[in-house]
């Protein structure tokens, strides 16, 4: 008995290490911090990746900002022509932004890092 179950445990380490050495997906940073137009922080903002259509390849991400408005997110995928930055306040009105404008590794064949410093206004336009 005892060794059936040496057997098992082997074949399930086996199977773990293959998933994590067949695994292709990039790995995706999204930080930086969102204000106001006055300068203002803005904190406890959902912040978030959509890409649409999801075709399993695009990097979706979502994170919170801190006190400072500040925010980072760590996922796989990557960041394409259709994704946008998309920015939810407390009071649940959303702000958008292309992604691919604040990507830092522009030179790559995808997106995998974005830094973005975002400043939103009153009435919901960036």
């Amino acid at each position: 008995m005892l060794c059936g179950v040496s057997i098992a445990l082997r074949f399930a380490s086996h199977l773990a290490l293959a998933g994590l050495l067949c695994s292709c997906d990039a790995e995706l940073v999204v930080r930086g911090s969102v204000h106001r137009e006055e300068g203002e922080p803005v904190a406890n903002a959902i912040v978030q990746t959509v890409c649409s259509p999801n075709d399993g390849t695009d990097g979706e991400v979502s994170t919170m900002t801190d006190a400072s408005g500040e925010f980072e997110a760590i996922g796989t995928g990557t960041i394409d022509d259709d994704c946008v930055i998309q920015v939810i306040v407390t009071s649940g009105r959303k702000h958008e932004f292309r992604a691919l404008d604040y990507c830092t590794d522009k030179g790559a064949q995808h997106c995998t890092t974005i830094e973005a410093h975002l400043t939103i206004s009153p009435d919901g336009s960036g």
